[in-house]
């Protein structure tokens, strides 16, 4: 349904509703948030992002004069997995408030009485409209359910062309009608299963049909449906029909991952009696009809490779799934459900519509990068939202599957929780539990004699006081060597921990980070003149805090151990991709030649110029990066020196 157009002066008053405008989205978010439920779950970027898509859903719908939604539109706050437990009284008391909100901002956009109220009423009838819609594809889809239990046993209760012929009727009887259930094997349709109340079914459509007779129906075979009034029809068939005394025709097609194998064609015996409730139970039974329709015509081979793929994305222990080059699910394993919490396959539901609302603005531009990768794409983030509504934080590795077409159709994507990395690495861990509680064994043996030694050396170079400056020397130098050896000790007890991190991630600001790691070196940076100069202009990082603290405060203390007295050392965070930034720590000093620069992660390695270090600080930076998923390298800094980058993960 289409409204008048508004007067300029409406319009102009009317242009402030824009996806972009920061008060408008704010108090669209500040609406959601007053109502709690399910808005309470998110925090303030995804209320701003919900409030950024549903503006940029009610302007289209201002533009094109509409008074609802387009259903793909509407669809958006029904089908994904955290509005399917969300109170319906929720929904509408939320839709409410925003309107409410909404009128008032729109009103105080003109100092015209009349023309504020044309605009708030404007305003106030789409959002009613919008909001009705939905409300009427929520009950439909809960009101769905029993037709759904009839069919589904009817399905389970005969073998498939039997039970497609009892669906048959039990829908021409449910619809008034005629039904038929059509399989496609690329060349045309087959009846499969026929009901016309009081007349032969073969009456309404031969045993084959080749698809080149049957224009009018171009659009099944591409996916979409097909709704027309017969009396437009080109094709004898279905002038035929019509002259069976049918007026209308409702055609879906029947997908099975993505690929058409039939059609359900409903029958109509006056003008389109369908409406958008009916047919939305009909959309939620072609799953059902489409996978009998395949038992019926498949071969044993096609059956086994199903059974094969599906074995294998079941078999997997992380979350996995395929998609089509639109973005749309094609399976999901088990584990994919059950993190998400939605019990059935999500089959053709755009990934899109899983995101947490907080990253629906960044994922275009990464589904873009695996559209454009020959082969694939790994380490990008993607944060998932369950039916609980938790924020899932993963990281994605993405394959397209070889096709005997190109591009390829079919992407096979894993998810990795960004919490999980460290149970990735579970047998690295349990080893390097054995080798700590052998050290800890062990430095405890080793200590207690390592400092009697250093202490001995200690009385022996003050008893000597300069009259054998040889045997002086040489306790100083034992002395020294037996701190060395306790420091090694104690970093090697350190690096055990440094992969370990708290499953509970935060998100810890790079400034605080800087903060401690500066207090820890205050005294050794005071010594030496040394500033440290702080580029932080990225977002905050998720990761386990301490770990966190670790990395910086390790890095700092190494830039500060290789700058020259006087110098400056940079710390700075750069938003680099989606869900990632980088962390540089930079100094001035005599850097590290390429052919040195992987072997300084390794423990006790030590280079040429390395003013007594053990070798342990910076092992522990790369184990606990790479314990966050990311990783660490090491470049010449702008003007020489060393520059240290670690990837690590952001909200």
């Amino acid at each position: 349904m289409r409204t008048t157009p508004p007067t300029a002066a409406v319009s102009a008053v009317l242009a402030c509703i824009q996806p972009d405008n920061p008060e408008l989205v704010q108090r669209w978010a500040d609406a959601l948030a007053s109502v709690g439920g399910l808005y309470a779950t998110w925090d303030a970027s995804a209320l701003a992002a919900v409030a950024r898509g549903s503006l940029a859903a009610l302007r289209y719908a201002l533009d094109h004069g509409a008074t609802e939604l387009p259903v793909e539109q509407a669809r958006r706050y029904v089908d994904p997995p955290q509005y399917r437990r969300q109170p319906l009284d929720e929904f509408v008391l939320a839709g409410l408030r925003v309107e409410h909100a909404l009128r008032a901002y729109v009103a105080a956009q003109s100092n015209v009485p009349e023309v504020s109220a044309d605009a708030a009423d404007r305003v106030s009838s789409v959002f009613a409209g919008s909001l009705l819609q939905v409300v009427r594809l929520r009950e439909q889809r809960l009101s769905a359910g029993q037709l759904l239990a009839d069919i589904g046993r009817m399905l389970a209760s005969a073998p498939p062309l039997i039970s497609l012929g009892r669906v048959a009727g039990r829908l021409a009887q449910e619809l008034g009608g005629g039904c038929m259930v059509l399989g496609f094997d690329g060349e045309g349709f087959d009846r499969m299963a026929c009901h016309r109340p009081g007349g032969p079914e073969e009456a309404l459509w031969p045993r084959h049909v080749p698809s080149e007779g049957l224009e009018s129906l171009a659009d099944v075979l591409e996916g979409r449906p097909v709704s027309l009034p017969l009396a437009i029809a080109s094709d004898a068939l279905l002038q035929g029909l019509r002259k069976a005394g049918y007026q209308h025709l409702d055609a879906r097609p029947l997908l099975i991952a993505g690929d058409v194998i039939g059609a359900l064609l409903l029958l109509e015996p006056d003008e389109q009696l369908l409406d958008g409730r009916a047919l939305g139970h009909i959309d939620a039974l072609c799953p059902l009809l489409a996978a009998h329709v395949a038992l019926g015509q498949s071969t044993g081979e096609l059956l086994q490779a199903d059974a094969a793929i599906t074995g294998l994305l079941e078999a997997s222990p992380t979350m996995m799934c395929t998609l089509d080059r639109q973005g749309r699910l094609r399976r999901t394993n088990g584990h994919f459900r059950r993190r998400i919490g939605v019990m059935d396959d999500l089959g053709g539901m755009p990934l899109s519509w899983l995101l947490h609302p907080s990253w629906s603005e960044r994922f275009p531009e990464q589904w873009a990068a695996v559209l454009e990768a020959r082969s694939g794409l790994s380490g990008n983030r993607v944060d998932l939202i369950s039916v609980d509504g938790n924020r899932l934080a993963l990281a994605i590795e993405a394959r397209w599957l070889p096709d005997e077409v190109s591009p390829p159709r079919t992407c096979l994507m894993a998810f990795w929780a960004i919490d999980q990395f460290v149970m990735r690495a579970e047998a690295d861990a349990e080893r390097i539990d054995r080798l700590g509680a052998f050290v800890r064994d062990v430095s405890h043996d080793l200590r207690a004699p390592l400092r009697t030694a250093g202490g001995y050396a200690g009385i022996i170079a003050e008893e000597l006081d300069g009259t054998h400056p040889e045997l002086e020397d040489y306790a100083r130098r034992l002395e020294n060597s037996v701190a060395r050896m306790d420091r090694m000790i104690d970093g090697l007890l350190r690096y055990h921990t440094s992969g370990r991190l708290d499953t509970t991630l935060e998100e810890v600001s790079a400034g605080w980070l800087a903060d401690e790691a500066e207090g820890r070196l205050e005294g050794e940076l005071a010594a030496r003149g040394l500033t440290v100069v702080r580029e932080l202009a990225g977002p905050p990082l998720l990761g386990d805090r301490d770990a966190l603290a670790a990395i910086v405060s390790n890095l700092l203390d190494n830039a500060a151990r290789h700058s020259p007295e006087g110098g400056t050392i940079r710390i700075v965070l750069t938003a680099v991709e989606p869900g990632w930034a980088n962390l540089s720590v930079c100094d001035e000093g005599p850097g590290v030649a390429e052919a040195d620069r992987e072997r300084v992660f390794k423990l006790f390695e030590t280079v040429e110029g390395s003013g007594g270090q053990t070798g342990v600080g910076l092992a522990i930076v790369k184990r606990a990066v790479q314990a966050h998923g990311g990783r660490v390298n090491l470049t010449e800094a702008e003007g020489g020196g060393a520059c240290f980058t670690a990837r690590l993960p952001t909200p």
